[in-house]
């Protein structure tokens, strides 16, 4: 269980934000970031490579370009630099 910083709310796990005041929580972002790379992954392994870069888009908020170098990168094995 995630605690609060800033209300020592006791979180669930998985939350990114704090259940009792709103604070983001400490790996917040690493918990979206896995999300993003394991959907990532399977839509590259189907050949849904436009699908994936519209995933990227839709949770990071990052420019085309951006995406498709993302996933490019994903593609050649390489962690993406989101």
């Amino acid at each position: 269980m995630a605690r609060c910083s800033f209300c020592d709310y006791e979180n669930r796990p998985g939350a990114g934000r704090c259940e009792g005041c709103g604070a983001e929580l400490p790996g917040a972002h690493e918990a979206e970031r896995n999300l993003i790379d394991e959907e990532m992954l399977a839509l590259i392994a189907r050949g849904e490579k436009i699908e994936a870069i519209k995933l990227v888009r839709e949770r990071t908020g990052c420019s085309l370009r951006d995406a498709k170098e993302a996933v490019e990168a994903m593609e050649q094995g390489r962690v993406p630099s989101l």
